[in-house]
């Protein structure tokens, strides 16, 4: 009985403040925690009973302008159907320590809720954009759904509000997309839905932009690992850099303070039901000022050196790709599995260096392994290593790749390096101190000479970062990087 409860309640549940919606609260902003699935079955029980509903999507940007547009802050306070969008978010839930069950974000979800709209034969109006834009969207999905009914298109610019409430309502449509932008499509559908007889109405903000043709959006790995905004920003660097450049930082700031600040209130409530009489004296000392901003400063520093990283390094680590390519078969990316912060196991990415079946060759090798303590294996010449693979790990090149698990949050620019799962298994319970902090590109070691230190002594120098680490400290190791790569000391 417990299993089906649980099912049903992640999965199956109509959207409706009459039963138990899984939620999480960001900025106050409570939104839906669900699957994909489950939202698509959720809005068709919706529209099938017809049970009004008004429906928006909040992302790091959106949530952004809450604190500087009071209305967008009500709207989406009380709504009752709100769905995460984007990166900004799922970051936001980590910190939390409430991992959040899908993106949904609305250009993902725009074809699932049309495929259903085809199978229940729901009519469908589009409302917002440029001139054109809409019907051009129309065309394309009707080779992908050809018996989707849309019943209208009205651009969002040349109509007043009167005239496309009666288009609406005149074609019976059953669920209507708004693209109009945060926060005006908000507010418009806050002020008009209560007009509106079809029973759906979603905010979709460039959604139809998207979907037909006009912007192009970020490649399938890219939007994976949740790093489109970085894409956005190369198509619109001009109009998108207050957005993503400041807007980011600022959402991780808001964020940590606003996760700290609901800490205090539970542990004030926790004394206060617990009675002790010396709380109102004993929480000023837990203000979340005074919380350590070290994590947050880190964060917003990786982000941000990642990203002026990437703008300047792209027309390099294109260049590398295309050499891999030409001299040997096989991916130009490479990746495998290690194991980060507290254990966790994640894919690092790099540059491919050897041969395509390194690994399998591996075996034969490992009686010429080089590393003295034998944990961790290394070989100076080693055989499998190609000519590009030879330089590029030379000048530590071939981590560029290891960028993006920097921006995906798997890995941080400076901390211990991420062993292999292979390598944990032979820790000793001091080793796996270094699993305590979130792996990284460069540290201590990196900068001391890199594979010539034995593993013991890489521990040591490891454990050292672990207990002086500040953000001070993370700069100068940064700064210390640059001389040691080009030095190509222990570099093989």
């Amino acid at each position: 009985m417990q299993t089906l409860y649980k099912y049903i309640q992640s999965n199956l549940f109509p959207l409706t403040k009459k039963v138990f919606l899984p939620r999480i609260n960001i900025m106050g902003v409570s939104f839906i925690n669900a699957t994909m699935q489950g939202a698509i079955r959720g809005i068709k029980a919706k529209v099938k009973n017809k049970e009004k509903t008004n429906i928006y999507f909040i992302n790091a940007d959106t949530l952004n302008k809450t604190y500087s547009i009071p209305s967008l802050e009500s709207i989406l306070g009380k709504a009752s159907c709100v769905f995460p969008d984007g990166s900004g978010v799922k970051m936001g839930c980590k910190m939390m320590r409430t991992p959040l069950k899908e993106n949904l974000n609305g250009t993902d979800m725009f074809p699932f809720i049309c495929q259903m709209a085809e199978e229940e034969k729901l009519k469908v109006f589009f409302y917002g954009a440029k001139d054109g834009v809409a019907l051009k969207m129309k065309e394309k999905l009707l080779k992908d759904f050809p018996s989707l009914e849309i019943v209208g298109v009205a651009n969002g610019y040349d109509l007043h509000d009167n005239e496309v409430i009666n288009m609406i309502n005149h074609s019976k449509a059953d669920i209507v997309f708004v693209a109009k932008g945060a926060p005006l499509q908000e507010e418009w559908i806050h002020t008009h839905s209560y007009r509106i007889a079809a029973p759906i109405v979603i905010g979709v903000g460039g959604l139809f932009d998207f979907y037909s043709g006009n912007v192009s959006r970020a490649p399938l790995w890219m939007r994976k690992a949740g790093i489109e905004w970085v894409y956005r920003f190369m198509l619109e660097p001009q109009r998108m850099f207050y957005r993503y450049i400041i807007g980011n930082p600022l959402f991780l700031m808001r964020m940590y303070l606003w996760n700290k600040k609901q800490k205090t209130k539970r542990l004030k409530k926790y004394y206060e039901l617990k009675n002790i009489k010396e709380v109102n004296s004993y929480l000023p000392t837990m203000s979340f000022m005074t919380y350590s901003l070290y994590p947050l400063l880190k964060r917003i520093l990786d982000v941000v050196s990642v990203f002026i990283a990437m703008l300047f390094l792209s027309p390099l680590m294109l260049g590398v790709v295309i050499l891999i390519k030409l001299e040997s078969k096989g991916a130009a990316f490479f990746h495998h599995k290690r194991v980060g912060r507290n254990g966790k196991v994640f894919n690092m990415y790099k540059f491919r260096s050897m041969v395509e079946n390194a690994e399998v060759l591996k075996e034969s090798l490992m009686g010429m392994n080089e590393s003295k303590d034998g944990v961790i294996f290394k070989i100076k010449s080693d055989p499998r290593i190609t000519k590009v693979g030879k330089f590029i790990r030379k000048w530590s090149i071939d981590e560029l790749p290891q960028l993006f698990n920097v921006l995906r949050g798997d890995m941080s620019l400076v901390g211990p390096r991420p062993p292999l799962p292979s390598e944990v298994e032979g820790y000793t319970s001091d080793d796996l101190k270094r699993l305590h902090v979130a792996p990284g590109i460069t540290c201590y070691w990196q900068i001391s000479g890199r594979s010539e230190i034995p593993f013991k002594q890489q521990v040591d120098l490891d454990k050292k970062y672990i207990s002086t680490c500040s953000l001070w400290t993370d700069i100068k190791i940064l700064f210390a990087t640059v001389p040691a790569v080009l030095a190509g000391k222990g570099a093989y």
